[in-house]
């Protein structure tokens, strides 16, 4: 799959899908190098990431630690 396939398999954009990509949270391959490669995914694993439990929201900020 590609990374348009699997923002719609998602309902994320294509920029979301490659920051997951990117972070290792999704699992997927580049090819063509590092600066101007392709991500392609395999559908188990998208199929394994969109069954994860995930929660609605931005993630809250931990406050800076009091001296």
């Amino acid at each position: 799959m590609d990374v348009k396939e699997v923002a719609a398999v998602l309902g994320v954009s294509a920029g979301r899908v490659r920051q997951l990509a990117a972070s290792g949270a999704l699992r997927g391959e580049r090819l063509g190098g590092p600066d101007r490669g392709v991500w392609v995914f395999r559908s188990a694993d998208v199929d394994e990431y969109a069954s994860r439990p995930r929660r609605a929201g931005r993630p809250r900020k931990t406050p800076p630690p009091s001296v």
